[in-house]
């Protein structure tokens, strides 16, 4: 058997949410991180918090959103908006990115997502510096395939693909070299320590 095509999704670094991607996944404490000097994120802010005039439970949990005529997005653009909860309190650390990002990216592959992509706010890493590293390996996490998955026959890719968003200028580019070096050494760890006893 083959094991070339036994493999982390491939991930890039994304500065456009309208090209590439079949959805978004947004991660953040806090919708006002959006900035408010993108049109495309003020549209994503102005329609989650529109929502959230008519649904208590946008912020508090994933939540889908199939926005059909919200510019500068194409018509039924599938939105997934995974908040993190709270982040200040004594306990809370990047990880809170993490688990928010693995919800979404596991939401967005229920509704059919093969190449999403994972906003979270530049403003996040005011609070956590590494808060799109951390979120982007809670990704990954989900995406992964069992290799004893693989050797079935049945361990198609969960995606083809997940972009990271980020601005050019915001390290966007080092972030995603990051989050493959430490992806495929957790790659092949999660390999050798998997669920066969033997």
């Amino acid at each position: 058997m083959s094991y070339e095509n036994h493999r982390p999704v491939s991930i890039e670094p994304r500065s456009d949410l309208t090209a590439g991607n079949d959805a978004i996944v947004l991660v953040t404490h806090n919708l006002d991180l959006l900035d408010d000097s993108d049109s495309q994120q003020v549209a994503l802010k102005t329609f989650l918090q529109t929502q959230a005039q008519y649904d208590a439970v946008i912020g508090k949990e994933v939540t889908f959103h199939l926005m059909e005529s919200t510019e500068p997005f194409s018509s039924n653009t599938r939105l997934i908006y995974s908040p993190t909860g709270p982040v200040n309190r004594a306990y809370d650390d990047s990880r809170r990115y993490a688990d928010a990002a693995g919800k979404g990216i596991g939401r967005a592959l229920k509704a059919g997502s093969r190449s999403p992509v994972l906003l979270v706010p530049q403003g996040a890493h005011d609070v956590f510096a590494k808060a799109r590293v951390v979120a982007g390996l809670g990704a990954m996490q989900i995406l992964y395939n069992p290799l004893e998955v693989f050797q079935m026959g049945s361990g198609d890719p969960k995606a083809d693909k997940l972009f990271i968003w980020g601005a050019v200028s915001s390290g966007v580019a080092s972030d995603v070299a990051e989050i493959k070096a430490i992806e495929s050494g957790r790659f092949v760890c999660r390999d050798i320590g998997g669920s066969d006893p033997d």
